[in-house]
C-alpha cells in the first residue's frame, strides 16, 4: 500500500513522464481512493497515471484523459515505450 499522500508528493517534487500504480486487492474505501487517485491525476497533468493489477477492476477511475487502465505488464511496457517516444513529461 503506498498512501496516496506519499504519491501526491512524489508526483510533486519528482515530475514524472509516467506514474504507475499496482493494485494488488480490491480497495475497502472506494470514495476515498477515487477522491486519492482524482487529486494524484490532477496533479500529474498530461503525463500518465497507469493503473493495472489484479485489484484494479474494482478502482473507482476517475475520468481524466491521463489515467490508463492496462491488464498487463507487456501493455504497461508497450504503454512506456510509446511515452519514451513521444517525449511526453
Amino acid at each position: 500500500d503506498v498512501p496516496t499522500a506519499a504519491l501526491y508528493a512524489a508526483v510533486r517534487r519528482y515530475r514524472p513522464s509516467l506514474v504507475w500504480l499496482s493494485a494488488s486487492v480490491p480497495p475497502r474505501n472506494t470514495r476515498d481512493i477515487a477522491r486519492d487517485l482524482a487529486r494524484v491525476a490532477a496533479a500529474l497533468g498530461s503525463v500518465p497515471l497507469v493503473i493495472g493489477g489484479r485489484g484494479a477492476d474494482a478502482l473507482p477511475l476517475p475520468p481524466a484523459a491521463n489515467v490508463h487502465h492496462l491488464h498487463s505488464m507487456a501493455e504497461l511496457a508497450a504503454f512506456a515505450r510509446g511515452v519514451l517516444a513521444a517525449g511526453v513529461s
